[in-house]
């Protein structure tokens, strides 16, 4: 995890491999309440996971843009 780039990708593939166990049907159900997807939900919890990444590797959210401009 050397930038915040590869910290975003790792948040948000550990949420779609997670196994939820019990709570994926109240997953489903929320999503289904909700209107959206279950992927919508899992890239939410991803986001808020990547936050956390982040913050524990000192950068944050608006580093990914900060990268992602300077690797362009």
């Amino acid at each position: 995890m050397a930038n915040p780039y590869d910290i975003q990708e790792g948040a948000f593939k550990f949420m779609d491999n997670l196994d939820y166990g019990d709570f994926e049907d109240s997953l489903k159900k929320a999503a289904y309440n909700y209107g959206w997807s279950v992927e919508t939900m899992k890239r939410i919890g991803g986001i808020y996971f990547r936050d956390l990444c982040l913050k524990a590797h000192g950068f944050t959210p608006e580093d990914l843009d900060k990268y992602q401009s300077d690797t362009q």
